[in-house]
């Protein structure tokens, strides 16, 4: 299906690379003007350039969205940018330190919270002004299959990860009389960067070589999907197109899964 956001402005965080950035690349390519940002402005300037050669209009803002500022400061950038704001993907996250529950501390959890479930909270509430005046407006959020069946590993992620998925209803109820549609996109394990670096930081905390971690973390997550294999970008970006586009227009307060067949739960 041929999707045309043209003249929509979009702001995808956590977008300097991986899925973020695949998300950022094919809302560009569905004809939306998009704003990345990250940390790192070298990741977001290599992002930039391949994002221009694809014809997208693309502006980028270095931020470290866990300061309180963040926000406000993020959402005033699209909007002297483009003049308005159309679709906010929620998209940054990640996992500092991993663990069992035991082994993690009060600080593991505020920083897993802060990075995964207070950037949504900030970023939307900034945005929501924004998008009363849009004529097409999106908040697609973006958790976890791991909100829906934690495993044995890294609860404070998963519990951040449902915050996400019972904020998108709570927020799809409250601004429906305002046009706001508010859905959340719950991937399985895809293999982009971000599961490279956790691969990494599992590696250097438990100091045993990386190839080892990789090919016992990929069999122990493999195990438990029915498709017996990781999933990729192109199997989730896709998604995330069609919840910003019109077609979507019926949809609000859902949380799709794109795990492979690991949620079990009907």
């Amino acid at each position: 299906m041929e999707i045309d956001l043209k003249n929509r402005v979009a702001l995808v965080t956590g977008s300097s690379k991986g899925l973020g950035l695949k998300i950022a690349t094919a809302l560009g390519t569905s004809g939306a003007k998009v704003t990345i940002c990250a940390r790192n402005e070298e990741y977001l300037l290599k992002a930039q350039k391949e994002m221009e050669a694809l014809g997208i209009t693309c502006s980028f803002l270095v931020t470290d969205l866990t300061r309180p500022e963040s926000a406000k400061e993020t959402i005033l950038h699209v909007i002297q940018n483009w003049g308005g704001l159309d679709i906010l993907v929620n998209n940054v996250g990640g996992i500092k330190k991993t663990g069992r529950y035991e082994e993690l501390s009060d600080e593991d959890w505020y920083d897993c919270f802060s990075l995964n479930t207070m950037t949504t909270v900030s970023l939307s509430r900034e945005a929501i002004p924004y998008l009363k005046e849009s004529r097409y407006p999106r908040i697609i959020n973006i958790s976890s299959v791991v909100a829906t069946q934690p495993g044995d590993y890294n609860p404070h992620y998963s519990a951040c990860k449902l915050a996400i998925v019972n904020l998108t209803k709570h927020l799809s109820n409250s601004l429906a009389k305002e046009g706001i549609l508010v859905n959340c996109v719950s991937p399985g394990i895809i293999h982009t960067e971000g599961w490279d670096h956790y691969v990494k930081n599992k590696s250097d905390q438990e100091n045993r070589p990386i190839q080892d971690v990789a090919y016992a973390e990929e069999n122990r997550v493999v195990n438990g999907v029915p498709l017996h294999r990781l999933g990729c970008s192109k199997e989730v970006v896709p998604l995330v197109v069609f919840l910003a586009s019109d077609a979507a227009s019926f949809m609000t307060g859902e949380n799709i899964r794109v795990d492979g067949g690991k949620v079990k739960a009907v």
